[in-house]
């Protein structure tokens, strides 16, 4: 227990100094919005749903007259759901409850794909 909480503090603190770096302006936003979709469902959906749920909430919001509408970035919200599926059970487990702990697990796993 004591080792899952050193490793969740080290991974909180790398992920907010890198949360600059993120690859893609949408990078934040899918990662937002997965965190969203992880504590409504309590992380039980597969990488589909997640992407499905993405895309839903990328469009949310935005008037269908809008004229800069979002574009959604299919390779870069598979990279952020890749992220999440790749954490072991506990820590998928442990994003649900608290979506801090959640963002960064999933920036941290983000930026150590290769």
């Amino acid at each position: 227990m004591r080792k899952l909480l050193v490793l969740t503090a080290l991974l909180a603190a790398s992920s907010f100094t890198h949360l600059a770096q993120a690859a893609d302006g949408h990078t934040d936003m899918y990662i937002n919005g997965l965190c969203e979709e992880i504590k409504a469902d309590g992380g039980k959906g597969d990488d589909d749903h997640y992407l499905d749920q993405l895309k839903v909430r990328s469009g949310a919001g935005v008037s269908s007259s809008a004229m800069n509408k979002p574009e959604f970035n299919d390779d870069e919200a598979e990279k952020v759901v890749d992220a999440f599926m790749d954490l072991d059970d506990d820590m998928r487990q442990s994003a649900v409850n608290d979506p801090a702990k959640c963002r960064a697990m999933i920036l941290s796993q983000y930026n150590n794909q290769g």
